[in-house]
This record gives structure tokens, sequence and C-alpha cells, in this order.
């Protein structure tokens, strides 16, 4: 039965890769170009993520955790409000969304800083009891700072919620080391290591540093990053985080896009290069696809392992 449910499992990843129909949470986020890139909007094109499909609470998308369990998710209503920029930045008329949305961040973000996951009872994550996510610091401190550009966020209150976003970030809440190198962490656990993660991270670190004045801490973590990206590469395709996780399609390409991104804001040719190298993967993603699904087959092995060891 465990050997026919591997098998399955691995078809199903097979068949969601080669489908390429992309969901709500696998939508592209492209680059924007540096001639279209303005102060109010994302890096990436998040237009897309500002159209939530599901259940919606005063304003705030309504996740349903394993499909049962109903809460919010910060890094998916950020990813929502950030989506409601590029439209308000495209002439819509979402001024009050994004309003309700900066609401609840201000309001969800704890006396230290910390924007939480809170879960149901009893439903098991990562990022539960409190835990702290880089990206998530990251993400926010990028969406508040462009609500105070458009006008809906005063400076103080917007200065107060980023430098204490900032300081949780760079902690040992979310930051740990690589090789002697300091990385930002998506999720606060040790050897995870996921690379789009500590990206949204930095470029919020980015966003704080150009808003703030403030250039001490977004090169040292950037340098840092040049010297790990080896360690994410596998010739021309990426690794989706440090246990050597083969990325989908979707996030070999948001890789692309993010390398697009770092090259844009800090000039530097390593960037560029990751980019071209990781462009031509495309042309034989479906060989790195069928490796994927490999490989989810084996995980789930290791996964029921663990799962029998609690047990």
């Amino acid at each position: 039965m465990l050997y026919y449910k591997k098998i399955k499992y691995g078809i199903s990843v097979l068949k969601h890769e080669l489908s390429n129909t992309p969901d709500y949470w696998h939508l592209p986020e492209k680059a924007v170009s540096r001639d279209l890139l303005s102060l109010d909007i994302y890096y990436l094109d998040m237009k897309g993520k500002g159209f939530y499909p599901g259940e919606m609470k005063n304003g705030i998308p309504v996740f349903y955790w394993n499909g049962v369990y109903p809460c919010f998710v910060p890094i998916t209503v950020l990813n929502y409000g950030l989506g409601l920029l590029n439209r308000l930045h495209d002439g819509e008329d979402v001024r009050n969304n994004i309003q309700d949305v900066l609401t609840f961040i201000l309001e969800q973000q704890t006396p230290e800083g910390v924007w939480c996951l809170n879960l149901p009872q009893g439903v098991r994550h990562e990022m539960e009891d409190g835990k702290a996510s880089g990206m998530t610091q990251g993400l926010a401190i990028s969406f508040l700072i462009r609500c105070y550009r458009i006008g809906l966020l005063d400076r103080d209150t917007c200065l107060k919620a980023v430098r204490l976003a900032k300081e949780v970030m760079l902690s040992s809440l979310c930051t740990g080391m690589i090789d002697g190198e300091p990385f930002i962490e998506e999720f606060n656990v040790p050897g995870k290591s996921i690379l789009n993660g500590s990206i949204f991270a930095l470029l919020g670190l980015f966003d704080y540093e150009d808003f703030t004045g403030d250039h001490e801490e977004f090169s040292r973590f950037e340098t840092a990053l040049q010297k790990l990206l080896p360690r994410f590469s596998l010739g021309n395709w990426s690794y989706y985080d440090m246990h050597g996780s083969f990325c989908s399609k979707f996030y070999h390409q948001l890789h692309v896009d993010m390398m697009t991104v770092l090259y844009q804001i800090t000039e530097n040719p390593i960037y560029l290069r990751y980019k071209k190298r990781w462009e031509k993967g495309l042309r034989y993603a479906f060989f790195f696809i069928m490796l994927k699904a490999a490989q989810k087959i084996f995980q789930i092995r290791k996964w029921s392992m663990n799962a029998e060891r609690k047990n």
C-alpha cells in the first residue's frame, strides 16, 4: 500500500508539472522591467495575487489549512496586498482594499515586531508556536513602505513598524549561518534554507535601507548570497533549498526572475550570469521535472518513516 501511494503521488507531481496550468499559489511573478519599475509597486509583478479566488473576511484572504481549518496566513495576505498595489498602479480603484490589508498587518504585528502564523489548535507546522519567518518580515517591510509612498501611512508609524520588523528579521529568530555566511531563513528551521524566501527577505532589507537611509546590513547579506549561490545551483537548474530539493518549473522560473531583480538593484554581473544560466535550463525542463517527481517519491518514504517514529 505504501509503495502504491508513493507511485501515485509521484505521478500526481509529474502531471501537475506537465499541465503547466498555474493556480493562485503558483502564478507567474515576472521581474518588472527597469523602465516600468516604480516606487509604489514591488520588484516582481504581483498583480495576479491581487485577485484572491477564495473566501474573504473584512477584506482579508482566508486560507483553509488542510482544506478544513480557516486561518489567516501572513504571507498570503501580504502577497495579496502587493498585488493590490500593482492594480492601483494600473489605475484600478482598490485603495480601500489596500487600506483593509494595511490595517490588518499593523494590528497583527506583535509588540516584538513579528507576524505569526496563527494556526488552528491541533494543526502542526514548522511555524507553529509564534515562530518568526524571514520571508514574512521582508514582505511586510516592502508592503508597509509602499503604503507610505502612496499616502496610506504616515512616516513615523511606518518607521516604527519596519524597524521592529527588520530587527526581528536580522536576529537569531530568522537569521543563521551557512558556511560561515549569514543567511536569512524563510522558516526558522535549521538547515531548511529556502532560496526564494531568503531573497524576498533580502529585498525587504533593501527597501528598508532605501527608506531609512541606513545602509549597513544589505551589502553584508547580499555579498553572502553571492558566495552561497553555487550551493543552490545544479548547472542550468536550481535547487529549492539547501536540502537539495529540485525546483519545480514555477520556482525555477521565480529564481530566474529574482536574479533579474538582484541584477537591476545591484548591477552585479554575477546575478546576470545565473539568470542566463538558469534560463537555459528551462529548455530542458521536462528532464528536471522527471527528477523532481522521482525525488518526491523518495521523500514520501522519508516522511512516512518520520511519522512512524513520532507515533
